[in-house]
């Protein structure tokens, strides 16, 4: 059962398979199982047409929150996650490659993107906004270490570049960092939930050239 953007929250795990967890509080096939999910859910947030979604005043829409959050969880459970000795050499190197690949296509650098996927979303969920409700994420300020210096970061603009690269415009309009984020997305769902069928949208873009 997938949530909608509308509706659950997607860090709700109350609806998700558990059938396989053990009482060991370590269960690393879980993990592995959920990154499969997340990256499948994200995956079809990212994948649905931008012309078709309802932004508010701030040309931000339900679906661009979603998405955001879902790469924090799955930067989140893959800090967790130790693969066991059971997980071929082959698999975890493919993993490790897709998780690069899905890092490289986002459109920040890795301090930007450590800070806004821990420090600036967490500060948001410690304030219980009303869902989808950005706005603690757009007034927090910091200074990350970034080639060897301080350098200041804004969630604000942070969140307009998250924007314009989720849009294809701007400095991102060629589309190329969404599809290559895309396509780390499916080969994440594919290796670690092979059962799951991948998003519709995403396979229309993929048989029609990524046009």
């Amino acid at each position: 059962m997938a949530y909608d953007c509308e509706g659950d929250h997607p860090f709700d795990w109350s609806h998700r398979d558990r059938s396989d967890e053990e009482n060991d509080p370590i269960n690393y096939e879980r993990f592995y199982r959920g990154i499969g999910e997340l990256a499948r859910d994200a995956l079809r947030f990212l994948s649905l047409d931008a012309d078709d979604m309802v932004e508010n005043e701030d040309g931000w829409a339900p679906a661009d929150t979603t998405s955001l959050e879902l790469l924090f969880e799955i930067d989140w459970l893959g800090a967790l996650m130790a693969p066991p000795e059971t997980v071929p050499l082959d698999g975890r190197l493919e993993a490790n490659e897709l998780v690069r690949a899905l890092h490289d296509a986002l459109p920040f650098t890795e301090g930007e993107r450590w800070w806004l996927l821990t420090d600036a979303l967490n500060e948001r969920r410690s304030r219980e906004p009303e869902p989808h409700d950005l706005d603690p994420v757009r007034e927090a300020e910091a200074e990350i270490m970034t080639h060897g210096r301080h350098h200041p970061v804004n969630g604000h603009d942070l969140l307009q570049r998250f924007r314009s690269w989720r849009r294809c415009c701007g400095e991102y309009e060629e589309g190329d960092g969404l599809a290559s984020a895309c396509d780390a997305l499916a080969g994440l769902a594919t290796l670690f939930r092979p059962d799951l069928d991948l998003p519709d949208d995403y396979l229309a873009t993929r048989r029609d050239g990524g046009e």
